[in-house]
Parts: structure tokens; C-alpha cells; sequence
């Protein structure tokens, strides 16, 4: 065999090679878009599981446990202040702002004015602890397969310059929706949109 024929022998070979190559590419590429298309035809997302236990959240009905769970975790994270409400309370509003409705953050925002109005703010620490239920499904009342009302008891502890000014025990409820809508802002899948009724103080145990 020339020379020359042995180059093109060699090229056919790596055309033949390539064509193998370029032809699984394109097959992984199809089967990861199909996956994705599947994924969000369900409109699923892994949530973290230091809420949900690994859970995963679907349009048609997600977990009651794992919505309960999510909206006692942000009214906690807004309401928990170490040592003044006037600095940490814009910051809990504004960090976990993705996950509520305009509704709700109006409310908080609106405590938050009317704690500066009365010079209360500054020095304010408070103190949230959940009031655990025997049944967490009966806290969750679907609406719809992607809207629920959640109930949580819980207590709150207010203190101004470490002394207690505010001792509360109270039923909560909030209207909760599903949301993917962005998933890079919104990890969990879950919006708390506002009360659902106002609080209800509970009977002292």
C-alpha cells in the first residue's frame, strides 16, 4: 500500500471515530434535555433537607409536614432578634423577603415602623419558641393542590434591655403557596403569602 494510501486510510478511520464520538454527545445531550423537559413538566426541585428531610415539593400537592415546617422556619427567622429590633429586623425582612408574599412583608414592616414610632426598637430582643402539635397534618389545610393554610402555635418573648415587656401565646395562620416560579432566589419551592385570619391568643396551659 502507497503512502498515500495509507493517509487516507488513516483519515477515513478518524472521520469514523469522530462521527462515533460526536454521535453519543448528541445522544447524552438529548437524554439530559428530555430529563429537564420531564422535570419541569412536574415543576419538581430538590428542596434543602434541613427542612423538608430530602423531600421533594410538586405542583400537585406538596408534603404537609414539610409546608409546616417551612413557614414556622421563616416566621422564626424574622422574628428571632438577639439584641436590638431596630438593626436586626430590617435585616430578616429583607433576607428572607423571597419567601413571603407582598402581604405579609407589609405586616412586618409595618411592626417594625410602629416599634420606631413608640422609641420601642432600639435594645428590643425577642424570642420565638414553637408550641409543637401532637398531629402536624392537622395544622395543614390545603386550599388548593398548590395553596394551604398553615396553624402554628407558638409563643413569643419580648425583652427591652433584657427586661420582659411583651409575653405572648398565640394560633398564627398563613396562607401558603407553592412557588418555582425562581428557583435560584426561591430554593424551597414555598411563599408564605400573608395571614390567613388574625392571631388568636391561646388558652394558658
Amino acid at each position: 500500500m502507497s503512502e498515500a494510501a495509507k493517509i487516507d486510510e488513516n483519515r477515513r478511520e478518524s472521520i469514523k471515530i469522530l462521527k462515533f464520538v460526536i454521535a453519543g454527545l448528541v445522544a447524552i445531550n438529548i437524554i439530559s434535555i428530555y430529563g429537564l423537559i420531564r422535570s419541569f413538566e412536574t415543576r419538581q426541585i430538590w428542596v434543602s433537607p434541613d427542612l423538608s428531610s430530602g423531600q421533594m415539593v410538586i405542583n400537585s400537592g406538596p408534603y404537609r409536614s414539610y409546608v409546616y415546617s417551612f413557614t414556622y422556619q421563616l416566621i422564626n427567622g424574622v422574628w428571632t432578634w438577639a439584641e436590638s429590633a431596630d438593626k436586626e429586623y430590617p435585616i430578616t425582612i429583607q433576607s428572607l423577603a423571597p419567601y413571603m408574599g407582598k402581604g405579609l412583608r407589609k405586616r412586618f414592616e409595618s411592626e417594625l415602623a410602629d416599634l420606631k414610632g413608640r422609641n420601642v426598637a432600639k435594645g428590643r430582643s425577642r424570642v420565638v419558641k414553637e408550641i409543637i402539635p401532637q398531629d402536624i397534618s392537622d395544622m395543614v389545610s390545603p386550599i388548593t393542590s398548590d395553596r394551604s393554610v398553615v396553624f402554628i402555635d407558638i409563643e413569643i418573648v419580648d425583652r427591652l434591655d433584657e427586661t420582659i415587656v411583651s409575653w405572648r401565646r398565640e394560633r398564627f395562620s398563613f396562607v401558603v403557596a407553592v412557588d418555582t416560579s425562581n428557583i435560584y432566589e426561591n430554593k424551597y419551592g414555598l411563599v408564605v403569602e400573608d395571614y390567613y385570619k388574625t392571631p388568636k391568643t391561646l388558652d394558658a396551659q
